[in-house]
């Protein structure tokens, strides 16, 4: 049996004795060489020694290397991530609440001061004629459940007589433009409104334009509205001239 060699003095003395050729001479040191630096290796990590807090997370229970793979970690303490995450909370709910507030004091500011300044026209000045007795009585329909007022059996009976005589569609438009703005149906208002500006002398036409201006206001379009409501202040003479100018004097 050969003798395991060790050293690089027996690999010397083998070679000395002739026992082994040159050539197998430096092989056989340098794998004895290969062997001793892998065992120093070996030897330096068996050495290093890593602390266990540095692998054990933040707020869990320390556990031995033995234990890393048996024991479930402890989960994060809930009360102490909710103090730590509520001021960023209260400072995102403050905030929306302000947002909310703000939007609702520019929305409601027009939609109050059109709802202020708005007031049914009345129904019972207007004088019209009809070529049949069902839509005399659809109009007496209308008249009362508009009188009330019950503006939602009104807009029906309106638009049930609306189409049906031409020459009068602008009365029956702009009353059931005067509904839809006393339901807060502004876009809706508007459409009708806008029609019954199509016939009627300049007195009525500028009553329509008072309603349209509401309208627009009521929609947040001040622009337009604005556009209506001058129309009105420079009116020679209208009921709501004054209101007019004062509406204008608050949106400026």
């Amino acid at each position: 049996m050969k003798k395991t060699i060790t050293t690089i003095d027996e690999i010397l003395d083998q070679y000395l004795d002739g026992l082994i050729t040159e050539e197998e001479m430096r092989n056989m040191h340098l794998q004895l060489e290969n062997k001793h630096k892998d065992e120093d290796i070996d030897a330096l990590l068996e050495k290093i020694e890593l602390p266990v807090d540095i692998l054990v997370a933040p707020n869990t229970r320390k556990v031995l290397p033995n234990q890393i793979f048996t024991t479930p970690l402890e989960p994060i303490n809930a009360r102490e991530r909710f103090l730590h995450q509520l001021p960023y909370w209260v400072v995102l709910l403050i905030t929306i609440a302000m947002l909310l507030v703000a939007y609702r004091m520019f929305y409601h500011s027009h939609l109050v001061m059109a709802e202020q300044y708005f007031k049914p026209y009345a129904i019972s000045t207007i004088e019209r004629s009809f070529v049949s007795d069902e839509q005399k009585k659809e109009w007496d329909k209308a008249v009362f459940a508009y009188e009330t007022p019950n503006y939602i059996a009104a807009t029906t009976h309106f638009k049930n007589i609306l189409n049906q005589q031409p020459k009068n569609d602008f009365i029956d438009s702009f009353f059931t433009g005067i509904c839809h703005l006393a339901l807060r149906q502004p876009r809706e208002a508007i459409v009708y409104l806008n029609k019954s500006t199509e016939g009627g002398n300049m007195a009525w036409k500028n009553t329509a334009y008072w309603y349209l201006g509401l309208a627009y206001l009521s929609n947040e379009n001040i622009l337009v509205a604005r556009q209506y409501l001058e129309k009105v202040a420079l009116a020679d003479s209208h009921i709501h001239k004054n209101d007019a100018i004062e509406i204008l004097q608050k949106i400026e």
